[in-house]
């Protein structure tokens, strides 16, 4: 068997009707033969991929983005109504009275919900391919990003994960606006550059400064909504302190990280998509089914150590389709491990140190690579 009836066959075994979908009975002419069918259609996908690479034309790569928008963001239809009535019953408690939600209303919440996906989809791919090209600039000593500290944690994971990079790369942001009496990103950016020019920071993984403090862009984590010194690595502790441009390492990244992972020999058009379930009491086992159905895969963010109520169990036991489920927890210190109280079956897989968000991060990646469970389980182990 060549390779190309190869990959068609692992193709056609994980997406079992992709042959019939929209897109692939366009693009093969409705062929009759289902493997005729795929191959066509990955040739024409191949030919349009090269197309944008050879091409200085944008238009290609709005055609290339179109596509996997297409595939991979949710559409209006999909969203559920729990959705629009969890946003009115959290404005009416933070006090906005007894609102209603008009068509003006929804119309913007459906393309908020619809650009941020796309946005969140382009962004870290586009910035893990700036990296790659300072990676080869030999002028270049070290890299240096700035971010909004909301979700700095998220962008330092995943690009652990990705770079491969061996020269640093180091994020920093600011808890205070620049017009601040005592604004504190200056510091922030000053030691992030010292920091990326510092020998002991090669090979180091993605690293972090905030206040003085080193952190690994594996275990960081923001745990304050409004101090300067907002994040912490849990028992961690941290790698190392700054003092003034001055570097102290004290500590080196244990797990495998950039250039040692398996996704960073990859290359990323799009990424799966996954989402979070939040547990809390009185769960809704019914927007946990249509979340089962309408992602690839799913984070449990449960309660103590990855828990979740009985309604909850009894949906995860019963469900059939191919949706990956990790379980993670909402709780900030302790792990999550397999338990044969709440999942005897082993139909989720433990996220052991890992925040529901960073969870989905690797899930993500996970998924652009396997289906498998137990590689899957792996890879929450070995990174």
């Amino acid at each position: 068997m060549n390779e190309s009836n190869l990959w068609i066959d692992i193709i056609s075994k994980f997406y079992t009707n992709l042959h019939n979908t929209d897109r692939v009975l366009k693009a093969s002419d409705l062929s009759d033969n289902r493997r005729e069918r795929l191959f066509k259609y990955f040739e024409r996908l191949e030919e349009l991929h090269k197309k944008v690479a050879n091409s200085e034309s944008k238009t290609g790569e709005k055609l290339l983005k179109s596509f996997y928008y297409d595939l991979y963001v949710i559409k209006p239809e999909d969203i559920p109504e729990s959705y629009f009535q969890k946003q009115i019953s959290i404005a009416r408690e933070r006090g906005y009275g007894n609102i209603k939600l008009t068509p003006e209303n929804r119309k913007q919440m459906i393309d908020q919900i619809i650009e941020d996906q796309k946005e969140s989809l382009d962004k870290w791919i586009e910035l893990r391919n700036i990296c790659h090209e300072l990676e080869k600039d030999r002028y270049v000593d070290g890299i240096v990003i700035t971010h909004g500290t909301d979700t700095l944690e998220e962008t330092a994971f995943f690009l652990n994960l990705t770079l491969a990079c061996h020269k640093p790369v180091v994020l920093t942001g600011s808890m205070r606006p620049a017009t601040a009496t005592s604004a504190d990103g200056p510091m922030n950016l000053y030691q992030a550059v010292a920091l990326a020019c510092h020998m002991e920071a090669w090979q180091a993984g993605v690293l972090a400064v905030i206040s003085d403090t080193i952190y690994s862009g594996r275990d960081l984590q923001k745990t304050n909504s409004y101090k300067t010194d907002a994040f912490k690595m849990g028992e961690f502790g941290s790698l190392g302190y700054m003092r003034d441009d001055h570097v102290y390492l004290l500590n080196a990244p244990f797990k495998k990280h950039t250039f040692q992972t398996i996704f960073s020999k990859m290359e990323f058009e799009d990424l799966p998509k996954v989402e979070i379930f939040y547990v809390h009491t009185d769960s809704d086992p019914e927007l946990l089914k249509f979340m089962l159905d309408t992602y690839d895969g799913l984070v449990l963010a449960g309660t103590g150590s990855g828990n979740y109520p009985t309604k909850i169990k009894e949906v995860l036991e019963n469900y059939t389709g191919e949706c990956t489920v990790v379980r993670a927890s909402r709780v900030l210190e302790g792990a999550v491990f397999d338990s044969e109280v709440f999942d005897s079956k082993r139909v989720t897989i433990p996220a052991y140190k890992f925040s529901a968000q960073k969870a989905r991060i690797l899930l993500m990646l996970a998924l652009s690579c396997t289906k498998n469970h137990e590689t899957i389980k792996s890879f929450f182990q070995e990174y």
